[in-house]
Formats: C-alpha cells, structure tokens, sequence
C-alpha cells in the first residue's frame, strides 16, 4: 500500500513540474479596457499638467479606438475641447444631454466611473485621483471668461456647481439645453407609476337601501398612474351598524337581524381632465360587488354566515394633488346604485353615494430622482 501511495504522489508531483515548466511560453499578453482606462488615467492628468496637448489628444484618440466611448472619456473629451475652444455648437446634441444626465445620477447615487465592465471587473478601476484632476480641469475652464453660455453649464455641471433641474429657470429661455431637459421632464412624466392606496370616508344611503344607514369606511388598493390614466383594485369594508333591523331568509325562513358589516371589492378607472402645476381633476368608473354580512358567524352555536350581494356600478369625480413625487392626496366623490338580492326578505335597493378621502403612495424612481438631477 506505501508503494501505491509513493508511485502516485511521484506521479503527481512530475505533472505539477511539467506545469510549472510552461510558464515561460506564456509571452502574449492582452491588454484589456480596464488596463487602458487604468493607465489612461495617470497619462492625462500628466500631459495635460506638462501642458503637451498632442498628447493628450493621442491618448484620448487610442482609449477611444481600442474601447469605445465611454461616459468618463466622453466627460474628459468635452471638457478639453472646451478647454481648448474646440467645443462648437453642433456638440449640442441628445448624445451630450445623455451623458450629463447619466453623469447627474452617478453623481446622485454615489456610484463610481465603472466603464462598461462593472460586470466583469471591481465598481470602479480608474484612478482615484483622476475624478480630483476632472474636478481641476473645470475650475480652469470656469476661470476664463469667454465661455458661452451652454459651455459654462456643462463645466458647471461636471464640477457639481449645478443642476439639470436649473435648466427650468428663465436663464436658459429658449436655450437648446432647456428644450432637451424639458423634453426630458416630460418623458419622466410619462412613466407609469405603481401605487398603494389607503382611504376613509363615508357611504350615505338613499330609498330603501337606507334600512343599512350611513357607514363609515376603511379601505386600501393597489394600481397604477401612468400618463393621464389612473387603475385601482380596491377594497373596502363600512362600520357603523344598520340604521333599523331588517329581514333575510335564512334556512328557508324568513328571520329579522340588526347585524350588519360591509364591504365592497371594484376595479375602477380614472382618467384626468384637467390638470395645473401639481393638482389635478378626473372622472371615474368603476365595476365591482357590494356584500352585506347580514348574519355573522358563530362556530360555538353553529351559526353560519349568511351574505347579501349586489352588483356596484359606480361613476365619480375626483381632485387629486401630488404633495410630493411619492405620494397624493385625493378627495372623490362617487354614485351608486344598489340592488341586493334579498329574496323574501327587506328590499335594499337604491341611491348611494361614497365620499373617500384617499393617501396615494407611488413608485416612481426617476419621478423622485428628477429634483435631485
């Protein structure tokens, strides 16, 4: 057995050798982006110091032709043309307005240059120093005095003195960069939003149906805005008690209850028609069930339940604020008309009507980033 165990380890010990032995043919060498964004990024802050423009222009070419445009070479080509007085007006393009606001979100979120390899490589390869020298090329730039004005605002922007959003003020009035960001707005705008809804209120009752009285209501839902449309399933359950004891068969006998809960399931559609800065005033469907529990439960007297249903059609009007990009805060106003199946029992058919004050939760994460831009 010791010789088996010895002729094996030799074995083993024989390939590791013959490995080990290759390791000089092992000559060529790729050289990856993430290298060549690395030593880029002491290059140019060193020829841009030395002041040996060429240079740095074949260094920009090369990172360029061997990987691409990225985010972080495209912020340092913009601001050495502005720096040199090479940046024109036909730079002014949706490609440009792209990087800033990519640039703006990092800047936001806090995330480092990464290039196109964060999936393959460490969150952020380039030199650390590299962000301070961009930080020092645009106070260079600001120093001069014929800046235009889209120039100014491109350094200002990547040297964190401004915002997209201040491209909303009259300073910018009629400015290409203030139609783009505009544009920009309103496709944010556009974005569905998935929401949570919770509300109170009050169900008044009219003709016979008003046998249940007016309730109070609790209710939540989920849905969605998106553009001018609204989409909400929604739940809701009344409080409060009948207004006066009614009659339901129950086990084919007709018996009287004073028992009443309620609750109310619908998908309902609204659809806004006016709106103005952060109010807005709609119109809404809604198809749903009404159910009344008209005798609880009771296991210990083996009591069963017993439920009256009627079909909820309903129409409404509302306003709508947005406190904030995250939440609303909604009144509405709704008609209905009920008609529970009862038979042999109370009629309960009528008139109603909801009054609902509602808390509106969205999620849109660009919505609530776009401030911060």
């Amino acid at each position: 057995m010791k010789k088996i165990i010895t002729f094996f380890s030799i074995i083993v010990l024989l390939q590791t050798a013959n490995a080990q032995d290759l390791d000089h043919l092992m000559t060529r060498r790729y050289i990856s982006c993430p290298d060549i964004e690395y030593n880029c990024s002491f290059l140019i802050p060193d020829y841009y110091q030395r002041g040996l423009n060429d240079s740095l222009n074949y260094v920009l070419e090369y990172w360029e032709n061997r990987c691409g445009i990225s985010d972080l070479l495209y912020q340092t080509k913009t601001l050495v043309n502005i720096k040199n007085r090479t940046f024109n007006e036909k730079d002014i393009n949706d490609d440009l307005f792209t990087k800033l606001v990519a640039y703006r979100k990092r800047k936001v979120n806090n995330i480092f240059y990464s290039g196109m390899y964060s999936r393959y490589y460490p969150s952020d390869y380039t030199n650390g120093l590299y962000n301070s020298f961009l930080e020092s090329l645009s106070n260079d730039i600001l120093n001069q005095t014929n800046l235009t004005l889209e120039e100014k605002f491109i350094t200002d922007l990547y040297s964190n003195k401004t915002k997209l959003s201040d491209l909303a003020t009259d300073k910018y009035a009629g400015n290409r960069f203030k139609n783009q960001y505009e544009q920009f707005v309103d496709s944010i705008k556009h974005l569905p939003e998935f929401t949570f809804t919770i509300y109170s209120g009050f169900f008044i009752t009219n003709q016979s149906v008003n046998t249940i009285g007016n309730n109070g209501i609790i209710g939540f839902g989920f849905g969605g805005i998106f553009n001018k449309n609204s989409i909400d399933m929604l739940l809701d359950f009344k409080f409060g008690g009948p207004k006066k004891e009614y009659d339901v068969l129950y086990k084919n006998s007709v018996i009287t209850t004073n028992e009443y809960t309620g609750m109310y399931v619908g998908l309902e559609y609204g659809r806004t028609l006016l709106s103005y800065n952060n109010s807005e005033y709609y119109l809404s469907g809604g198809l749903g069930g009404e159910r009344i529990t008209a005798i609880a439960r009771d296991d210990e007297n083996d009591i069963d339940p017993k439920f009256l249903w009627s079909p909820n059609y309903s129409v409404g009007m509302g306003y709508r604020y947005r406190y904030n990009y995250k939440n609303y805060l909604s009144f509405q106003f709704r008609y209905q008309h009920l008609d529970f199946d009862n038979p042999s029992g109370t009629k309960l058919e009528g008139n109603t009507f909801t009054l609902r004050v509602l808390w509106i939760i969205s999620s849109n994460g660009m919505k609530s980033l776009l401030p911060k831009l």
